[in-house]
């Protein structure tokens, strides 16, 4: 038998069932089943937000986390990297964020390159008294390089760098440029390493300059030069040793 309760407010219903054909206001509800066809709620809209986003976050934590991986330990992939050191004169470490220093670099010179932010690797960043940064930009086998060779001028020259990273950085000049190197992981450098120090005599094989201090030993046109870094010249002086003619 169905009996039409009507209005109620503020009492107690114990019903075997309830059917509500237009809308009703519950505070509290209390049943061992529920079944229903549509639920309405901005709590469970803003939990499965939550969770697709969540979901998201995960997909992307996963693919930087074998990317990281692969980068340790890898032992071949097929592709080239630019290296290059970079100073920044007026970046100061102890007082930078350096979370979004390194964000903004990476994100500016992925740009930049015509990569994703993931294929720049800033293998090392040190305090000197300002800043230096050594970066690895990899254009893996089949990459997008239609912006390499501009990208390439543009690290050549302080002019060309400082309009790749703006302002917001400060002053910056490029140390060091290496084009089409091999791509190498971690674990790979760490193997060529020891293959240079791990015999009877430390092998530079394919180095052509040796910095002790403030002297080097370089070698041009198959001689070798001794020269001593001389402060207030701000240049390397010295002369000539020809070991061979």
């Amino acid at each position: 038998m169905k009996n039409n309760v009507g209005l109620v407010q503020q009492q107690t219903i114990n019903s075997d069932y309830i059917v509500c054909t237009k809308t009703a206001k519950i505070h509290n509800i209390t049943s061992e089943k529920i079944q229903v066809e549509t639920i309405e709620s901005p709590t469970i809209t803003n939990l499965l937000n939550v969770i697709s986003d969540l979901s998201t976050r995960l997909e992307a934590a996963e693919d930087y986390i074998k990317s990281i991986e692969d980068q340790h330990t890898a032992p071949y992939t097929p592709g080239s990297v630019v290296a290059t050191t970079l100073h920044f004169d007026e970046v100061d470490l102890d007082s930078t964020d350096q979370e979004a220093f390194r964000t903004t670099l990476k994100e500016t010179l992925a740009a930049a390159a015509g990569v994703e932010p993931d294929q720049i690797l800033l293998v090392h960043l040190a305090k000197t008294g300002s800043a230096t940064v050594r970066v690895e930009i990899k254009y893996k086998e089949g990459a997008d390089t239609s912006k390499k060779n501009q990208f390439i001028s543009n690290l050549s020259s302080d002019d060309g760098l400082q309009n790749i990273l703006g302002d917001s950085l400060g002053p910056v000049q490029t140390e060091e440029l290496q084009e089409d190197l091999p791509i190498v992981s971690t674990a790979g450098k760490l193997f060529q390493l020891e293959k240079m120090i791990n015999r009877n005599a430390i092998s530079l094989e394919n180095s052509s300059e040796l910095r002790l201090q403030n002297y080097r030993f370089i070698i041009v046109d198959d001689k070798v030069h001794l020269q001593r870094f001389d402060n207030q010249a701000n240049e390397y002086v010295g002369g000539t040793l020809v070991l061979d003619s």
